[in-house]
Formats: C-alpha cells, sequence, structure tokens
C-alpha cells in the first residue's frame, strides 16, 4: 500500500460475530454527512438511533438515551432540535417521530409541516430547545406560564 506522509495505515480488528450478537449496519453516504454536519452530541443521538433496523420502532427513553451517550438533560433538547432542524427527524403527530438515517428531501412546505427551521447565522440553538421544549409541553397539555412581578417606584 503506498502512502503519504500526512497518511497513517491503520488495520481494522473487530470483536468475533457469535451467535446473538447484533452489529449495526449504516449507509457510508448517510453517515459521512452526519458526520460532517451534525455537531458531536447530536451525531451521538444519531448514532444511537441509527443503529436500529430500519422500520424498527420503539418508545424513546430520555434518561436511557442521557445514561447511554453521557449527556445531560439541556444537551439533550438541544440535539434533539438539532436533528430536527436539520431533517433526519420529523415529528409526524404528537409524540411520534420518523427517524431518517439521510433526511429526505423536502419542499418548503413539507419542511413548514414537520418543524423544521432554517438558522440564520449566528443563530441560538439553545433557544430552538426552548422553543421544542414548550411546543412538547403544550402538546402534552402542560401548563407553561410564566408569571412575573413588576414593582415600579413613584
Amino acid at each position: 500500500m503506498k502512502t503519504h506522509t500526512n497518511q497513517w495505515v491503520i488495520k481494522v480488528k473487530k470483536m468475533d460475530i457469535t451467535e446473538g450478537d447484533i452489529y449495526i449496519k449504516t449507509n457510508r453516504i448517510a453517515y459521512d454527512k452526519a458526520i460532517k454536519e451534525l455537531s458531536p452530541n447530536a451525531f451521538k443521538l444519531w448514532s444511537y438511533m441509527s443503529s436500529n433496523q430500519n422500520d424498527y420502532t420503539f418508545a424513546l427513553s430520555k434518561e436511557h438515551v442521557l445514561n447511554t451517550i453521557n449527556i445531560s438533560h439541556g444537551t439533550y433538547m438541544t440535539i434533539k432540535s438539532e436533528l430536527i432542524d436539520k431533517g433526519y427527524l420529523l415529528r409526524e403527530d404528537g409524540d411520534y417521530y420518523i427517524f431518517y438515517e439521510m433526511p429526505p428531501d423536502m419542499t418548503e412546505e413539507e419542511r413548514k409541516k414537520h418543524g423544521i427551521i432554517a438558522y440564520e447565522k449566528g443563530e441560538n440553538r439553545k433557544m430552538r430547545a426552548r422553543e421544542l421544549k414548550r411546543l412538547t409541553d403544550e402538546s402534552n397539555r402542560k401548563p407553561n406560564i410564566t408569571c412575573e412581578t413588576i414593582y415600579i417606584e413613584r
């Protein structure tokens, strides 16, 4: 194998596959796109979701995700909204989402239907996470009201 001075030669050694072992199959093009455009923590969540078989349906447990990929609650909300904003996770109805290993091509109308926001340069993703939490609270019919008392000096 011919190499250049800036290259390393790597030989991959994987564990032996025994009956009952689970291996992850991921489309290489989808993997390369996700690792380039997602933040490191969003890529962790993408990996967590893409490790499942096609058309597999599961109930996503926030606590399980937090412990499995070692992130905080705030980070979870931020990266969940990042996956939504970039078209990997699309809300269909209520708490039902579809995860796409590779975001589908969509019209602007379809993007709006699924709550996908195109960020302007410098926009804050944490603000989007708070907005997602507010919408989730509303969809679960939980009140999300803040009261503030203002004192006026005379």
